[in-house]
């Protein structure tokens, strides 16, 4: 988030590409009832520029902590 907020987006999507999404999503597809999981993997999904799947996680992510 720090890199996109810098100004440097190539050096965020390059990071969440190859770190943050590469890590959560196995670990989500694992555990999709775990709040914290939806939301880390839709920041990095923000950052990526995918607004789509970030809405839908973040939208989950809400569902789950409301529980």
């Amino acid at each position: 988030m720090t890199q996109r907020l810098a100004g440097d987006t190539a050096g965020a999507k390059s990071y969440c590409s190859t770190g943050a999404v590469t890590c959560y999503e196995p670990l989500y597809r694992d555990q999709p009832d775990d709040a914290y999981l939806a939301m880390a993997l839709s920041q990095a999904y923000a950052v990526m520029g995918e607004k789509d799947l970030a809405l839908k996680l973040a939208e989950r992510a809400i569902m789950l902590d409301s529980r």
